[in-house]
């Protein structure tokens, strides 16, 4: 055998020489030696025990994986049982509860109302106590008036019997000229006759060249030709456009107001023609019915004897936050009017509260003291200087945050931002009441002074008062039905947003069902 081995050693190793020797073609080609071939026999058997034994350890690594898994189904399966069980223990617990109160808390409870009722009844014996109080001393002040009554009652009769001496004085006078009434009435009656043949007169004389209200003006309304006596267009009159603006102001459409007011001359004055405005004259118009709606209650606001209340409300509508606010006015003859300084604005910085407290002074009464100052400005431009206050105009001072001190009301809704704001308000008006009197003025004032000259009150909208009541609802029912489904709420997860509010429910079913689904709240559709 091992000379067999050498052989093939030698074969492979000198072949090519051993074949060149003897004449032999070269080998196609050369066998591996044995020696190799055992080499590599080695190796791959090596590898096989590696990989076997790898794969022994692999299988008891699932075998142990197999058995761990096996003791956590079963843990999972024993923690779910006992979560049951607490539930069920809970429950019976909380009927338990609802069932009665234990003897000892029976005891207490009682020990508890009778506390209160002795409390209650010693409160309702000082309620008593005081109640006698107050009604002895209006009975006293009752009895003083009543004393100050019967003097002022015998002043008065007094005053009645000098009087009547008085009338009864005057009525022997007349009685006394009434022997001269038939000659009186007889001089009445020639001049009156002399009056009317006077009047007559005049009448004749003036009939054909009476002049009209204005220079080529119909009597009735004031209309203008469409030129001047120069040949050149002129405006028309002040009278045609305030009626313009009646109809714009009262909704009518833009393209029918000329023929409105042509229908009404027709009537009133037949010949005389209006202009037909084009409609996007009509529409412009629109924008000068706003602005002078803007200006009369700018004049109202600062020609009223004092603010009595100050409402305003901020919402999201499409997701522009805007603005909405109201003044009620008490004017100096005892009459409550309503008025919008502006309509609904764009509140450009946001709803927080003080961008609303700066709305409220730039956009809403900064705006009112301009639109009033440039009606003075056109009044005197046309009637002289210091003719406004002539004529009675109030001043644009008159409009400001210091006129909401005058016991003024501020209403709002009843949500944080809304009572944060009121409260802002209320702090820059004292402010700016403080600025209007003058820093030494009001440091010479007393306290009592000031709070009785200049006050606000904070007032909750009433409208806004029963979504407290709502809401209170809404919660309770909210927890009444989560509670219920508290066992089925637990099989969904949280990124499936089950919510079992009432209000979630109702929005998601508007967006759902309304018709392309527009909400106010939200962007859009």
């Amino acid at each position: 055998m091992r000379s067999a081995t050498r052989v093939a050693d030698l074969i492979h190793r000198r072949g090519p020489v051993l074949r060149e020797a003897l004449g032999l073609p070269p080998a196609a080609a050369a066998l591996p030696s044995a020696p190799s071939m055992i080499e590599e026999n080695a190796a791959l058997s090596a590898a096989i025990k590696q990989k076997s034994a790898a794969y022994t350890a692999l299988e008891r690594e699932l075998a142990i994986c197999r058995a761990e898994r096996a003791d956590f189904a079963d843990k999972l399966h024993k923690a779910k049982k006992r979560a049951e069980r607490k539930r069920a223990d809970a429950r019976k617990y909380k009927e338990a509860q609802q069932r009665g109160y234990s003897e000892a808390q029976k005891a207490a409870r009682a020990a508890q109302l009778a506390t209160r009722k002795q409390k209650f009844d010693a409160a309702v014996e000082r309620a008593s106590y005081v109640r006698v109080v107050m009604l002895t001393k209006k009975l006293e002040r009752a009895k003083k008036k009543l004393a100050d009554a019967g003097l002022a009652h015998a002043a008065a009769v007094e005053e009645k019997a000098k009087q009547v001496s008085t009338a009864r004085k005057r009525a022997r006078t007349v009685e006394g000229d009434a022997a001269k009434l038939p000659e009186l009435k007889l001089q009445v009656k020639e001049l009156k006759a002399r009056v009317e043949e006077l009047r007559v007169e005049e009448e004749s004389e003036s009939e054909d060249d009476e002049p009209s209200p204005r220079p080529g003006c119909s009597p009735i309304v004031g209309l203008l030709p469409r030129r001047d006596e120069h040949g050149r267009w002129q405006a028309e009159s002040a009278e045609l456009r305030g009626l313009r603006h009646a109809q714009l102001a009262r909704g009518v459409a833009s393209s029918t107001v000329s023929a409105n007011i042509q229908d009404v001359l027709d009537v009133l004055c037949p010949g005389h023609g209006v202009p037909a405005a084009c409609a996007r004259q009509s529409k412009l118009m629109r924008g000068e019915v706003t602005i002078a709606g803007e200006a009369m209650a700018a004049f109202k606001f600062a020609a009223s004897r004092r603010v009595i209340s100050f409402g305003w409300d901020e919402s999201t509508k499409f997701g522009n936050s805007v603005f909405s606010c109201n003044f009620q006015l008490e004017h100096f003859d005892g009459t409550i009017e309503d008025v919008c300084l502006r309509g609904l604005s764009i509140l450009p910085h946001g709803g927080t509260s003080v961008a609303l407290l700066a709305h409220i002074e730039e956009r809403i009464l900064s705006y009112s003291r301009r639109v009033l100052a440039a009606w003075i400005a056109q009044h005197e431009k046309e009637k002289g200087a210091g003719s406004w206050a002539a004529a009675g105009g109030p001043a644009p001072e008159n409009i400001g945050l210091h006129r909401l001190c005058e016991d003024t009301v501020l209403m709002t809704d009843t949500c944080n931002g809304a009572r944060c704001t009121r409260r802002m308000v209320a702090a820059a008006a004292m402010v700016a009441v403080e600025a209007k009197v003058g820093k030494a003025a009001w440091e010479a004032m007393t306290e009592e002074e000031r709070e009785r000259k200049y006050k606000t009150y904070l007032g909750d909208c009433w409208q806004h008062l029963r979504n407290i009541i709502i809401e209170a609802m809404a919660a309770a029912a909210n927890a009444s039905v989560k509670a219920t489904l508290d066992d089925e709420l637990h099989d969904f997860s949280s990124f499936e947003r089950i919510d079992p509010d009432g209000s979630c429910v109702i929005r998601a079913a508007f967006k759902q069902f309304h018709h392309g689904g527009e909400y106010a709240k939200g962007r859009g559709r």
